[in-house]
């Protein structure tokens, strides 16, 4: 592909002819590059508990939170309600989940998570059964330099979120977390991690009460490197194959392990039904594994 790029020579391929589609050239797509089968999902079971719930997503604006509103729309839900601090990402998002017409009633509203009256003000008026917190600080290098922003953001953002969706009474809260923080090194592993460990507190405490009905689980759920995402180190590998090369890497032994974004955000929704299944352990934090190049699913995380 590099020398054809250096011709330039237009890559493109071409779909599986016992597919029974039309054959016709297309782009190539990040997809191509995952070389492995996509996942399997229980899709019956994720709209189990999707469907006709009232869903709020922070973040929902990003990469990762805009394919969760696009998901939760696909599995039935009732009400959708977008959070996202950048006006044209939200207008973007909103703009996309609308020309769908599934039949969900889709809201965007602007507001940081650092803010927490605003998080809460918006809780109270949607009333949300489900909250999945995708809105995060998440660079690494520049979280090294302004670390001081991701505590504010991805610490307590995340509690201002996680307290107003108990105030609700919501169902659960499921955060987007990531695989640096197991024993972090980095500031937005340890950000991160802090984050866990309030929701997991809350969570233990919430179990820990008698109450008339099942109390709000808080459930963390980390992941590693999603293709295409915001953040995601494809892009820049795809700029310097376009460039000629080289393709940097940190070490020449570095293996990375990949999963689509769709993958994530499914397995993501997976984690929150497990978490919700009344026969399960109670386990708030989960991983998805990617230990190898043909092999990605989810493990409860004590």
């Amino acid at each position: 592909m590099v020398k054809a790029r250096r011709l330039g020579l237009i890559v493109s391929r071409l779909p599986s002819l016992d597919s029974g589609d039309v054959p016709r050239l297309k782009p190539v797509a990040v997809e191509d590059l995952l070389l492995r089968p996509s996942e399997n999902i229980d899709y019956p079971r994720l709209e189990h508990l999707v469907k006709r719930k009232a869903v709020l997503v922070t973040g929902g604006g990003g990469s990762i939170g805009a394919e969760i509103c696009d998901r939760i729309l696909t599995f039935g839900a009732a009400r959708l309600l977008v959070i996202e601090n950048s006006e044209p990402a939200l207008n973007t998002v909103i703009e996309r989940l609308v020309a769908r017409k599934t039949g969900t009633t889709i809201d965007g509203r602007i507001a940081d998570i650092r803010d927490s009256h605003r998080v809460l003000q918006l809780m109270h008026e949607f009333k949300p059964n489900m909250v999945f917190h995708a809105a995060a600080l998440k660079h690494v290098p520049i979280l090294e330099r302004d670390w001081s922003e991701g505590v504010k953001t991805n610490i307590f953002g995340t509690v201002n979120v996680a307290d107003a969706a108990l105030a609700v009474g919501a169902e659960a809260m499921v955060m987007i977390s990531t695989d640096k923080a197991i024993e972090p090194i980095s500031m937005l592993g340890l950000t991160k991690r802090f984050a866990e460990m309030y929701c997991q507190a809350l969570d233990q405490d919430l179990q820990s009460q008698p109450r008339w009905k099942s109390p709000m689980r808080l459930i963390s759920v980390r992941f590693g490197n999603v293709l295409a995402s915001n953040g995601s180190v494809v892009p820049k590998f795809k700029a310097q194959i376009e460039a000629g090369g080289p393709v940097t890497v940190t070490h020449p032994d570095m293996v990375r392990y990949f999963m689509t974004i769709r993958e994530a955000c499914d397995l993501v929704i997976t984690a929150a039904a497990h978490a919700l299944m009344p026969d399960r352990p109670k386990v708030s934090v989960y991983v998805l594994n990617m230990d190898s190049l043909s092999k990605l699913s989810i493990s409860p995380n004590a």
